[in-house]
């Protein structure tokens, strides 16, 4: 049986220890280091699709989801910066406007919407793009006939 080989890197100038081959949103959970996701589920593969987990590391241009990405040793790491704030509003203000999100209508929301809860965390109050939801078609199945949702009308064709 071989040893776990140990690693330390750097989040938000926090140095974290932990074993290679970990992500670096592993790492800093178990650090108590908050890195928002909404995509991420322990018990599942992580696949990084929501993109609210994204950080910068020291050196690098690029953004990265930390929930795919393995901890590197000697790296340092950023977690919330005002790049990552922004980036990661615009992206919650594109799931806002992609779909219908009238939270206090909502039939599945009994207090615990992650989307919700990250727009609050983020200090949305309202979104800067077009919603895309009034746009969709609906096909409600072979009985009845197409609905449009335009502008709040309902048109029948």
């Amino acid at each position: 049986m071989t040893a776990t080989k140990k690693i330390s890197l750097h989040i938000d100038g926090r140095l974290c220890e932990a074993a290679e081959g970990q992500t670096i949103l592993e790492i800093a959970r178990a650090n108590d280091i908050k890195i928002p996701t909404l995509c991420y589920l322990k018990e599942l593969t992580p696949w990084g699709g929501c993109r609210l987990c994204i950080v910068e590391i020291e050196g690098s241009p690029k953004i990265v989801p930390a929930c795919t990405t393995p901890a590197v040793a000697g790296t340092k790491i950023i977690s919330q910066s005002p790049r990552l704030q922004n980036l990661r509003k615009a992206t919650l203000e594109l799931l806002f406007s992609e779909r219908n999100h009238f939270c206090p209508m909502c039939q599945y929301n009994k207090g615990d919407c992650g989307l919700q809860h990250q727009g609050y965390l983020h200090g949305i109050d309202g979104i800067r793009y077009p919603y895309l939801f009034f746009q969709t078609r609906l096909y409600l199945n072979r009985l009845y006939k197409l609905l449009i949702i335009n502008s709040l009308k309902l048109l029948m064709s």
